[in-house]
């Protein structure tokens, strides 16, 4: 794995039901430290940026936002994904 990767677990925004997606997310480097301070502390994040469809999963690339709280709605925006 790169060590400015990570895999959220979570629905996606855009669709009417909750199915929990695996997406791999591709971090800035300004992300990483937030996106393993959310790990240790089992929260749940929001992620926004580029989603890419594979199989039942997906990639987010170009991230824009990341945010991690024990309180935040886990949401990806949705760009050509059908999966």
């Amino acid at each position: 794995m790169n060590p400015r990767e990570t895999t959220v677990y979570g629905s996606l925004l855009h669709e009417d039901t909750q199915r929990q997606r695996r997406v791999r997310v591709e971090l800035r480097p300004k992300d990483i430290d937030k996106a393993t301070e959310a790990w240790r502390r089992d929260w749940e994040v929001a992620v926004t940026g580029d989603l890419e469809p594979r199989g039942t999963s997906g990639r987010m690339r170009r991230v824009t936002a990341f945010a991690g709280a024990a309180e935040v709605l886990v949401g990806f925006d949705l760009k050509g994904f059908t999966g």
